[in-house]
């Protein structure tokens, strides 16, 4: 059949389809806007960059609290020694003051090697997550530094299980690679969600403004390299 959608159309479509809430893959927006697997893959990613500038530019607020967890193919608990498919992650979570269940906003960021002591947060990487992702104002009212202690909060808990099942079932499993960018967009949606913003119209806004990153740029990305040594020591990306 003569597929009669325009570039633009396809583009517009493929944003309205990101922005519901439990996205799309590639190889079904492949079938749907009739185009190969690698552009369909390209054209998500490129959306992924525009929802992680979004979700970088936000700051948490308010009460904050910061907690440590793992992401795996499988929901199963932390083991000692991190196996290859185990990815540690932080959550992050404003409140209203006082009200630990009214989570305000939600952001999920992948740890690398240096934010980490074998399977405890450091001090150095809960200053990085904190100077880049809180507001000077914001009070952190705790930080739990151990993988899958998030059950100490049920909310934080069920969020973090709930991205782990969505990145599972719908992609089948995400590598270490572009994990970061996976959990950018769960909380783009989440965020905007709480916010009461419309998913579609910010990401349209937000397509708009910026310039894309090409796919030899973004199959090279790895979010994990996000420090670097220089003659100063470790410093961030």
């Amino acid at each position: 059949m003569h597929n009669s959608r325009t570039p633009l159309m396809k583009w517009i479509l493929t944003m309205y389809l990101v922005s519901q809430q439990d996205s799309i893959n590639a190889v079904r927006l492949a079938d749907v806007i009739q185009v190969t697997y690698k552009t369909a893959w390209l054209m998500l990613h490129k959306l992924r960059d525009a929802m992680s500038q979004v979700e970088e530019e936000e700051l948490l607020s308010g009460e904050v609290q910061i907690h440590t967890h793992v992401y795996g193919l499988q929901r199963c608990k932390p083991t000692f020694n991190r196996l290859a498919h185990e990815h540690p992650i932080l959550i992050g979570s404003s409140h209203h003051v006082g009200e630990e269940n009214s989570l305000t906003h939600l952001k999920l960021h992948q740890l690398t090697t240096p934010d980490l002591d074998g399977n405890l947060l450091t001090k150095y990487g809960a200053a990085q997550f904190s100077e880049r992702h809180v507001e000077q104002s914001a009070t952190i009212t705790s930080i739990v530094q151990h993988y899958g202690r998030t059950r100490r909060i049920p909310i934080l808990h069920h969020y973090v299980t709930d991205t782990i099942s969505w990145m599972n079932w719908k992609f089948n499993g995400i590598g270490g690679k572009h994990l970061q960018a996976y959990l950018h967009e769960y909380c783009y949606r989440f965020n905007r969600v709480v916010r009461h913003q419309s998913a579609f119209n910010t990401l349209v806004l937000t397509s708009m403004l910026r310039r894309y990153p090409t796919y030899k740029d973004l199959v090279a990305r790895d979010y994990r390299r996000r420090y670097e040594f220089n003659s100063h020591g470790l410093q961030a990306a």
